[in-house]
């Protein structure tokens, strides 16, 4: 997956900000494992490390499932890897630095806002991959039924803060960005607000 997405991602790198590509690492961790940049299972299921240039989740919530699951684990595992992999672009391209700029100069909903929207933009910039890629990742039928909840996914608000945007947003840029299979359709920073709640 990783491989495919380095392929796809080189090019639009190269045309956008003429920075040096360098793809992420990939690391299957288990529960409480230690990194760059927190442990595995305080940041959730699965997070990028700019640190590290990594990619880490936790492998035993993926391979640890019944066979009548497996189609919709592959599913999620597919788009959570697009996601990290889009936070990995955010950083070369400099979107990153930009956020942490602009994040360091603002506090409480104003830093909600700009995390929505670094996140809106991560899963944005996945499901222009997948949607780019629907034929050869065979996403059709079930498996595009489920993907398609999967992006609908947002913020639970009892339990954590709203920094991912909610299930309007997300399904918002989510069938925005995989009808276009482009990143063209992935400017969170100019949207308004009610665009990224």
């Amino acid at each position: 997956m990783t491989g495919c997405l380095s392929v796809a991602w080189r090019p639009v790198l190269g045309r956008v900000s003429g920075e040096t590509f360098v793809p992420p690492r990939v690391f299957a961790a288990d529960d409480g494992d230690a990194t760059a940049c927190g442990s595995v299972g305080d940041e959730g299921d699965a997070f990028y490390c700019a640190a590290s240039l990594g990619i880490y989740f936790d492998w035993e919530m993926f391979a640890a499932v019944d066979d009548g699951d497996r189609l919709d684990t592959e599913i999620d595992l597919m788009d959570m890897v697009a996601h990290e992999y889009g936070h990995h672009m955010q950083l070369l391209s400099g979107i990153d630095e930009r956020y942490e700029l602009r994040y360091d100069d603002t506090t409480g909903e104003a830093q909600l806002r700009l995390t929505r929207r670094m996140e809106l933009q991560a899963s944005c910039f996945a499901a222009a991959f997948l949607g780019a890629n629907r034929r050869s990742l065979g996403l059709t039928g079930d498996r595009l039924e489920h993907l398609m909840s999967t992006i609908e996914v947002g913020d639970d608000p009892e339990s954590g803060p709203a920094d991912h945007g909610s299930a309007e947003s997300n399904r918002y840029w989510g069938q925005a960005a995989f009808k276009s299979g482009s990143p063209r359709s992935c400017n969170t920073w100019s949207a308004p607000v009610e665009r990224v709640k």
